[in-house]
This record gives structure tokens, sequence and C-alpha cells, in this order.
């Protein structure tokens, strides 16, 4: 431990968390106190928050994939599930579709006859348990999204 100089109170370094301790530290519990350097001077300042970003129109679907889209989500999941198309890229389709079926496989069964019936560069299917807290690109998909 090092011991500074000429100053009327002592501070050493202390080896457990490299923080300055006085000597009055030292003598007791009850007198114990960490000088830590820095501690709230240049660290109170929050960021400035961005604003948040303007929601995005998706972009439309032709009428006979709008009707495919419909009929393959209503096939799998039931007729009372609610499809969504959310995303704004036109080679990239975005769905979300909420049911009241279980979470299982055949989220991949209906995105695979989606890829083979319409030309899209990419498919996305995101499937939700209605009633379940939104999380992720759910979110995005309840605020911007166009029921089919």
């Amino acid at each position: 431990m090092r011991e500074a100089s000429r100053c009327s109170r002592k501070h050493e370094l202390s080896p457990e968390n490299g923080s300055y301790l006085t000597a009055a530290a030292k003598s007791g519990p009850s007198a114990a106190a960490h000088f830590q350097p820095f501690a709230r001077g240049l660290f109170n300042r929050m960021p400035v928050a961005s604003p948040p970003t303007p929601p995005r129109a998706p972009a439309p679907l032709q009428e006979a994939e709008r009707e495919f889209i419909k009929e393959t989500v209503k096939r799998f999941y039931g007729s009372d599930a609610v499809a969504r198309n959310f995303g704004p890229d036109p080679d990239r389709l975005e769905l979300h579709v909420e049911t009241d079926a279980d979470l299982d496989m055949r989220k991949f069964d209906c995105l695979g006859v989606l890829l083979t019936h319409i030309d899209r560069r990419q498919i996305d299917l995101e499937v939700t348990k209605r009633g379940a807290k939104a999380h992720g690109i759910a979110k995005m998909a309840y605020r911007q999204g166009v029921i089919l």
C-alpha cells in the first residue's frame, strides 16, 4: 500500500477494489467512507433521446397475393386467425399472424406454401398467440401493419 505524503488526511489504495480509503476508514467500520474520484461530477448527465421513428406504410400487395395469403393462413391457423402485412420493402414480404392455435411447426409449413406461390426475394412470417404480450417485430406489426 502507498501512503500520500504531505497531506492532512492520508489516503491509500485499497487492493480489493482500487478505490481510495481515508485514514479514518482504516480505523473502524463506523467511520468507513470511500472516496471515489469522479463519482458524480462527470457521469451524471444522460444523453438526449432521439425522436421516435415515424411509422412506414407497408408495401402494397396484389389482390391475388392478398387472397392467397388469407386462404393459406386460414388453412393452417383457422378462420379466426388475423394476418397482417407490415413490411415497407416491396421485395421482402413481412407477415404477422395472430392466432388462438398453439405455436408449433405449422409456422414453417405455412411459410413453405407461401414461398412456393409468392415471388418475393424474402418472406418473413411471425406468429404470436392471441392475448400474449407483443415482443420485438410483433410490436411493429401491431403498430403499422395492415390487416389482410
